[in-house]
């Protein structure tokens, strides 16, 4: 173990790069099977169910087709319950876990538990949908029946549900393909666009438990790679950013980037192609980007976090080069060149 790794030992607790993704039990004997499971877990986020609730509903083929279910990890700040019964009608399934989970990525697995259908979508209960979105994946399913990976790309939205950008195409995955490389230095797609093959999870497991910020992307990685993907260049579903959601949470620790190093091991030791290099500039810049704002937001104590974990990971050459061009910029300013 070297002493990075010692460090973010102390900053995050153990870390087992070769842990074994959590098992999914096939779904009992006689259990009808709709072709559709569209998973919804929560917590803390009712406010924002109704949209993703109106968003499935519009689109619901029937019960015999698709399963709805809400699985909330213990809601504490207000009731997906009432949501789900008020806008769900009857139609839709809760359920509530009998403890929190502590993480985003054990309550995705207990959703991947509760489904019944043959494809499993996992869609936050603060993101949402566009119309014609299932048929869209069903005819990428047909399209495609040896493939495991389905996705379209994500208007990113606000707390108000302002655009404010989309996500990239994925050129390499616009047909079908075993290559994840897209995936190894950034987020190339949204959960609110992916659809996985419940086969896929009985197969090959669930989502890492010891992953926070880049579980998912762990997960689409090695479900192209061992059973090919494919990604929709229309822009068929909504990810909602926002001040409150664990992403932002994770930013302000600088969790997110002890996350990214974590994922990079694991795609180290599995990946051949992965390059370790990249993969450690990726994590740095982040660390540095996020320190630089919170620095300008007089955010001090997600500053400090974000700062302590760059000066932990960025090699001394990288830090000399963005000391010397801070240097540079100063006395440009200084001169008035």
């Amino acid at each position: 173990m070297n002493h990075i790794d010692r460090q973010l030992k102390e900053i995050a607790g153990d870390f087992d790069p070769e842990q074994k993704p959590p098992g999914i039990e096939p779904v009992p004997a006689g259990t009808p099977r709709p072709l559709w499971s569209v998973m919804i877990p929560t917590f803390n986020c009712a406010k924002y169910l109704e949209k993703t609730l109106q968003s499935v509903l519009s689109q619901d083929p029937g019960i015999k087709k698709m399963q709805i279910q809400v699985v909330d990890d213990c809601s504490t700040q207000d009731d997906p319950e009432e949501v789900t019964r008020r806008i769900g009608k009857g139609r839709v399934l809760f359920s509530r876990n009998s403890e929190n989970t502590g993480s985003c990525s054990k309550n995705f697995n207990i959703c991947i538990e509760k489904s019944f259908g043959k494809l499993i979508h996992i869609l936050h209960g603060d993101d949402f949908v566009l119309p014609g979105f299932y048929e869209k994946i069903q005819d990428l399913v047909k399209e495609n029946p040896d493939v495991s990976f389905f996705s379209t790309r994500c208007f990113f939205v606000d707390e108000q549900g302002i655009l404010n950008s989309v996500s990239a195409r994925v050129k390499s995955l616009e047909k079908p393909s075993k290559n994840n490389e897209e995936f190894f230095y950034t987020t190339a797609v949204q959960a609110s666009g992916v659809v996985v093959r419940r086969s896929f999870y009985e197969e090959n497991g669930g989502f890492l438990t010891n992953l926070v910020h880049t579980a998912d992307n762990e997960l689409y990685a090695r479900a192209i790679a061992m059973s090919a993907g494919v990604v929709s260049k229309e822009v068929m579903a909504s990810y909602r950013v926002f001040s409150a959601n664990d992403t932002s949470k994770l930013v302000k620790t600088g969790k997110n980037i002890i996350d990214i190093y974590r994922l990079n091991k694991i795609f180290s030791k599995k990946y051949p192609s992965f390059s370790k290099k990249k993969g450690l500039e990726r994590a740095v810049l982040l660390a540095l980007s996020q320190t630089l704002f919170f620095k300008k937001e007089k955010n001090r104590d997600a500053y400090i976090k974000n700062k302590a974990i760059y000066y932990l990971i960025a090699p001394l050459g990288f830090r000399f080069k963005q000391k010397i061009k801070k240097i540079l910029n100063s006395a440009k300013k200084l001169l008035n060149v």
